[in-house]
């Protein structure tokens, strides 16, 4: 757990999850909120990865956590006088890495585990492929210089870095998309592909952003509920679609479902909250637990290095 306290300090806690449950987790959740708000201060989100100790978890605090029946991210905090809500917010950086985990599954074969499908065309991965191969192959100076082979050919290391899969899913490649999607005879079958990175995009500009949001009506907010909207309407039209017998072929797993609403729900309900009671600010980029998985690498790099899982001694 890392606490940052009005950015003038932090300070971090470890506890080993391996052999401990999910209710006992919730407990020492709650303890350590009751601790610290003994000393005055204000506990206004959790930040988690879709860790299944930290799903369930949230299940605790939360519900049912399934996508079609969340509404709010809020958990009263029931160690404050007023009752004020705590919001569980999944992590960006993580949410992002499982949507292009979900895509890298998605494809014609039998070996692939997934067939994404919106408005009647398919998402597979080779279209990102193809994307790639054709803008190095087909421009002398290419659209888009930053991606690599190490960007499209995953290993289990590589899946777990931020930047590959968010250098896939962004505006940069969304412009590559269409210019490829523009040198084909026929290109219908890449307008799901597009459409489902107009909607990825803006979530990483929104929540990679530096400026600050001071009023409920910042068009970012905005943005992120039509996103949402986006992805409540791909699931909609699957799950009633009769014809189709295994709903989830067609779709990106229920838990990244489920963070995605974690996130751009519970990110709103945590501005809102925050601007009506007091005259702050947020700033997007620093809602998230990076800095924990920096600080957990660079220690986990002095022991057997930094592709292992170390233990708590």
């Amino acid at each position: 757990m890392f606490f940052l306290v009005s950015l003038v300090f932090d300070f971090l806690l470890h506890f080993p999850t391996e052999q401990t449950s999910a209710p006992e987790l919730s407990l020492l959740f709650w303890k350590i909120v009751n601790i610290i708000s003994t000393f005055g201060f204000k506990i206004q989100y959790v930040s988690l990865d879709g860790a299944q100790t930290n799903r369930e978890i949230a299940n605790l605090l939360l519900g049912t956590f399934k996508s079609d029946l969340i509404n709010t991210m809020a958990v009263r905090n029931i160690f404050s006088f007023k009752q004020e809500p705590i919001f569980v917010i999944m992590h960006y950086s993580h949410l992002i890495k499982k949507i292009r985990n979900n895509l890298h599954k998605s494809g014609r074969l039998d070996s692939y585990k997934r067939q994404l499908k919106f408005n009647g065309h398919f998402i597979y991965w080779e279209y990102f492929v193809n994307a790639y191969m054709w803008d190095i192959t087909h421009n002398p100076f290419p659209v888009y210089q930053k991606v690599r082979q190490d960007h499209f050919q995953l290993t289990s290391e590589s899946k777990m870095r931020n930047s590959l899969a968010e250098d896939v899913l962004n505006k940069d490649m969304l412009h590559v998309m269409r210019y490829y999607a523009a040198s084909l005879n026929d290109s219908d079958h890449l307008k799901s592909t597009i459409s489902l990175l107009e909607q990825i995009s803006i979530l990483i500009a929104n929540f990679r952003d530096i400026r600050p949001i001071r009023e409920v009506g910042d068009i970012r907010l905005i943005e992120n509920d039509k996103v949402l909207n986006w992805f409540c309407e791909w699931e909609s039209e699957v799950l009633s679609n009769d014809q189709v017998k295994d709903k989830d072929f067609f779709l990106i797993s229920h838990q990244t479902r489920a963070d995605t609403c974690s996130l751009i729900i519970g990110f709103r309900e945590l501005c809102d909250h925050r601007l009506k009671h007091s005259s702050g600010s947020i700033v997007p980029s620093r809602i998230n637990s990076n800095i924990i998985e920096n600080v957990f690498c660079q220690q986990r790099g002095l022991y057997n290095g930094n592709n292992t899982n170390p233990t708590c001694l």
